[in-house]
């Protein structure tokens, strides 16, 4: 199965590459390796976040909220890392335990990195082949666990702050399904009085049913950007895009100190350039421009809990 002649050659990258690409097929097919792992353990990772959710009691202090929702945040992180860890750096304990009979190239790799005849140059080029597939696995992985990630931590929100009228993964026509949408019985647009798009982190797509949206709509990104997990804060949103969200009146939803950070970089790289410099001008309009938007568009997570519980007898 495994040509240990060419791996030895020291061009060995071309087959090397070959190998992989049957790997790949090994482990992401339908019923592939990953799937065959993950499987089993996927039911008790999804209750272990919804037990999350529906035991989160109600705060009444919603000076709290945004501390509480970074704690959350990081206890779903931390639920997602028990179940990528494991194949991230245990894989080769993973192969020596598993039923490999559905996968002749994995269980040939198996043998000879457990062979205690084969030279450990070649067990540590396939160590690197299989490190790669794992590598694509993972990553993939923890963007479909990030994306799940802002829906369950907007969801736990809402349970914290004791607000059930929306309803999620509104669909009207054609268009990409909106996350959120309040009240909960909207039937149409035309009931819609709140669109809210989950963001994680960062540039990362701002998804609503842009071309079906009324102007009477308030339209939210609920960003997790700064909170512990996420590795990006509000400062990496580029300044072109905050340009568009404010053209198109998009509020935006996040963490209460990565605002206040952010206000206060701008702040002080504004004292620090000089208006009268031409050579800072763009730099202090760019700074200006977030400003301008953070001040009129942005809220902390307490803000906008403030804001739905004023509004709650309105759509009773």
């Amino acid at each position: 199965m495994i040509n240990i002649h060419k791996l030895k050659e020291d061009h060995s990258h071309l087959y090397a590459e070959e190998l992989f690409g049957g790997l790949e097929k090994e482990l992401y097919k339908q019923k592939g390796f990953i799937s065959q792992y993950k499987e089993p353990k996927e039911n008790d990772r999804k209750s272990r976040i919804e037990e999350l959710i529906s035991t989160s009691a109600l705060i009444n202090n919603f000076d709290l909220i945004d501390t509480k929702i970074n704690d959350i945040a990081s206890l779903f992180n931390n639920i997602n890392f028990e179940y990528t860890a494991p194949l991230e750096y245990e894989f080769n304990e993973i192969l020596k335990t598993s039923d490999l009979s559905n996968f002749p190239l994995l269980s040939s790799i198996n043998e000879i990195l457990t062979s205690a005849d084969e030279s450990e140059k070649i067990k540590d080029k396939l160590k690197s082949i299989l490190a790669k597939g794992i590598y694509k696995s993972v990553s993939q992985s923890k963007k479909t666990n990030a994306g799940e990630a802002g829906k369950h931590i907007l969801k736990t929100f809402f349970k914290l702050i004791g607000f059930d009228n929306y309803s999620s993964e509104f669909r009207s026509g054609t268009g990409s399904a909106t996350d959120f949408v309040i009240p909960k019985n909207s039937r149409s647009i035309a009931d819609i009085e709140i669109l809210i798009a989950v963001q994680i982190s960062s540039n990362d797509r701002t998804r609503m049913v842009k071309s079906e949206l009324r102007d009477s709509c308030r339209k939210y990104i609920f960003s997790c950007n700064g909170l512990n997990p996420v590795k990006k804060s509000i400062k990496d949103i580029g300044t072109d895009i905050l340009k568009d969200l404010k053209e198109k009146h998009i509020h935006y939803v996040g963490y209460k100190f990565d605002i206040e950070k952010e206000n206060y970089r701008i702040l002080n790289s504004l004292d620090e350039l000089d208006e009268l410099n031409a050579k800072h001008q763009k730099k202090i309009n760019e700074l200006k421009s977030r400003k301008d938007y953070l001040n009129e568009y942005s809220c902390s997570f307490e803000d906008f809990a403030r804001y739905l519980k004023d509004r709650t007898d309105l759509w009773l």
